[in-house]
């Protein structure tokens, strides 16, 4: 009796390894950003970024990423610390900006600024995107409007929007965080004596005791609406 013979049927994974098959890598394209001031993957070092580090360190990283390989990892030892990447960006009536943050778990979030659109000049006044006491939201100090009306989420990448309209009596701002908006103020002075001429992302501003540290991936600033978190 001849003995039947199956066809031989090749399933997913059985020529290779399952855990070696990689996902594409998500990096950004600074080139197709429409009305573009300022952009950053931090898969490399970009010159037209310098780092201020007072206290702490700016470095990249490529221990965690949003995208790509590498992120800011920003560190700060003690309280009014700053550890950042900056670099100057065009005046504007209106700015868009959008990037990831992470915070990691046990961080002391009591007041940490993670992006400042401001004066290039001192006091170095504008628009922060801030957490205090472990809450999400803006700081304008032209209008002294401070507000943080939702938590932060800790230990993940979190995307965050904000839309600046600059203006002395009719400026607006806006806080989306993975598309929900977190706040938006209407009918305030947004423009800073000095003008808004710079933008800082990392570690701004620490008033925690014991520092702090963030993750931030993928800033980009533009005069024209970016299309909305992924």
């Amino acid at each position: 009796m001849r003995a039947h013979v199956l066809p031989m049927v090749l399933l997913p994974c059985a020529l290779a390894a399952c855990g070696n098959v990689e996902e594409p890598v998500d990096v950004l394209d600074c080139g197709e950003v429409s009305g573009l001031l300022a952009c950053n993957t931090f898969e490399a070092d970009d010159p037209a970024w310098t780092s201020i580090e007072n206290g702490g360190v700016a470095t990249l990283d490529d221990r965690d990423a949003s995208g790509g390989t590498k992120a800011l990892r920003a560190q700060v030892a003690v309280m009014g610390g700053k550890a950042v990447r900056t670099r100057g960006v065009e005046s504007a009536d209106r700015y868009y900006a959008r990037f990831f943050a992470k915070i990691p778990a046990g961080v002391d979030t009591a007041g940490i600024a993670l992006l400042h659109l401001g004066e290039p000049v001192e006091p170095y006044l504008g628009t922060n995107v801030e957490i205090a006491d472990g809450k999400l939201g803006i700081a304008v100090h032209s209008a002294e409007v401070y507000e943080y009306p939702s938590p932060m989420p800790v230990d993940r990448w979190t995307c965050l929007e904000l839309e600046l309209v600059v203006s002395e009596t009719g400026g607006r701002v806006i806080l989306r965080a993975d598309g929900q908006t977190i706040t938006d103020r209407n009918g305030i002075d947004t423009r800073p004596a000095g003008g808004i001429g710079d933008v800082e992302v990392g570690l701004s501003y620490v008033a925690a005791t014991g520092g702090a540290t963030a993750l931030i991936d993928d800033v980009v600033i533009a005069r024209e609406p970016l299309p909305a978190c992924r």
